[in-house]
């Protein structure tokens, strides 16, 4: 992640209480996927590539039935605005909705 990008979620969360779920022992605790899309797309919003790429990999694989069609928007998005990681997970995602159809 860039400084700047951290930056921005960081001053839009700030004093926002997060609910968090136990993880493993030794790890830290981990957002709620709620919580990271929620943060994800504002910071997307505000033209952060990093956050569209995550916020694509957050609907694609981490939602429980995936939401391929978010994906699909927030991943061509960033790889419009240059994100090379986007334009892979991109074509990845593709052939799984092809696969699937």
């Amino acid at each position: 992640m860039t400084p700047r990008y951290v930056k921005l979620v960081n001053e839009l969360f700030r004093n926002q209480p997060c609910r968090t779920m136990r993880s493993p022992p030794g790890r830290k605790k981990l957002v709620t996927s709620f919580r990271l899309s929620v943060r994800y797309t504002k910071a997307a919003d505000a033209g952060h590539t990093n956050a569209m790429n995550n916020l694509g990999n957050l609907l694609s694989d981490r939602l429980d039935p995936p939401d391929l069609d978010g994906a699909r928007r927030w991943y061509t998005k960033a790889a419009d605005a240059g994100d090379t990681d986007a334009a892979k997970n991109l074509s990845i995602l593709s052939a799984k909705i092809r696969s699937t159809r």
